[in-house]
């Protein structure tokens, strides 16, 4: 919950790089899709403030420059990279558990989070004012 096109767009992302990638690799053209965790820049600018999610991967954050060698690293090596342990922790979380029972989980009790409570408040679709 409250992070719908996010997630979604980053889910695309990383099938469609999987995807592609042994489609161009004989044109030597390497792949790779970067899954960082929470880097420091203005994406949480006017929103950290309002939802506590963002507060706590603001904590985690890195510099643009720890994504930028990590990229450097990787390229020509792998096609999929986590960087941080925020990454890290859900890919291992996703392979302890069935993605659909997360996915499950989430749909049933997301709702509950404090974050999505002040998004529905504000939201004009949902009658806010």
């Amino acid at each position: 919950p409250t992070s719908t096109l996010y997630s979604s767009t980053k889910a695309f992302i990383s099938n469609f790089g999987g995807s592609i990638a042994g489609d161009i690799k004989d044109a030597g053209i390497d792949v790779l899709v970067m899954h960082p965790s929470p880097v420091a820049t203005n994406f949480y600018k006017g929103t950290s403030d309002q939802m506590s999610t963002l507060k706590t991967a603001m904590k985690a954050a890195v510099g643009p420059m720890v994504i930028a060698d990590q990229i450097v690293a990787g390229a020509g090596r792998v096609t999929m990279w986590d960087q941080g342990y925020v990454s890290f922790g859900m890919r291992v979380l996703l392979k302890l558990l069935d993605p659909a029972f997360v996915v499950e989980i989430i749909s049933r009790f997301g709702y509950l989070s404090g974050d999505h409570a002040t998004m529905v408040k504000k939201s004009v679709l949902r009658g806010a004012k």
